[in-house]
């Protein structure tokens, strides 16, 4: 009987206990989940990362294509017509982020002056410093492994390939097709290839291996291959020895 009379009132009061059952279910649980769900939305309105621990911002974003930093609670505005960006990795990298403009790379640097400093704990946004460093990318990646001063590697259009240090470019290539990190540089175990950061092919098929520590001593393969893949291959790259 009282089973009956519930569901009597529910469609008198409700319309219906199971559409009302079902209504409930998407809001308890996003009320469950609280922070994690107002952050996903917001991740999905704009490419959100998390700053390195050494860097005054606290995170990165790129909303269309105007790139911003957070800055305490202000969200200060970097540049704008920006493609993409990385955080850099190395410990020893200058850079905090790395973002392509109009086509271009530029690194983005901390806090520079005593000044700037004063200008954040006063709720302002510092002033901006950031560098071109290659006109017309191709590809770059960061670096994170710690057994190398090689924090970056690019490639332009044009085919100029450099390896960079926390400073300059150590190595620089021309006519290079294509590059690769090497998953296996600086392996506890003994793998072929680890002591080489990455490989790169030019456009006759010779292969530049690229040291870990000085890069600027990195040696050209006398073979030819069609690709960094058959290169790999052939030369069983990250095989036990």
């Amino acid at each position: 009987m009282k089973n009956f009379l519930f569901t009597t009132s529910c469609a008198l009061l409700l319309a219906s206990c199971s559409s009302n059952v079902m209504k409930e279910t998407p809001a308890m649980h996003a009320m469950a989940e609280g922070e994690e769900v107002t952050r996903e939305v917001a991740a999905e309105k704009s490419k959100i990362k998390q700053a390195r621990r050494n860097d005054i911002a606290t995170e990165y974003s790129l909303d269309g294509n105007t790139f911003s930093r957070k800055i305490g609670k202000a969200n200060c505005q970097i540049t704008n017509n920006v493609d993409e960006f990385k955080i850099s990795q190395h410990p020893s990298d200058n850079a905090m982020a790395y973002f392509v403009k109009d086509g271009d790379l530029y690194v983005l640097h901390n806090l520079q002056t005593f000044g700037d400093v004063v200008n954040v704990s006063n709720g302002d946004c510092p002033k901006t410093s950031k560098k071109l460093i290659v006109e017309d990318i191709d590809k770059y990646t960061v670096v994170s492994n710690i057994n190398t001063n090689v924090v970056n590697l690019t490639l332009s259009k044009s085919g100029r390939f450099l390896a960079w240090d926390n400073d300059k470019a150590i190595l620089t290539a021309e006519h290079i097709a294509n590059y690769v990190n090497n998953e296996c540089y600086g392996a506890k175990d003994e793998l072929s290839f680890k002591s080489y950061v990455a490989f790169a092919i030019d456009t006759n098929g010779y292969v530049y291996k690229i040291k870990g520590e000085h890069a600027e001593d990195s040696k050209v393969s006398p073979e030819k291959y069609d690709d960094l893949k058959e290169f790999k291959k052939k030369n069983q790259v990250c095989t036990k020895k």
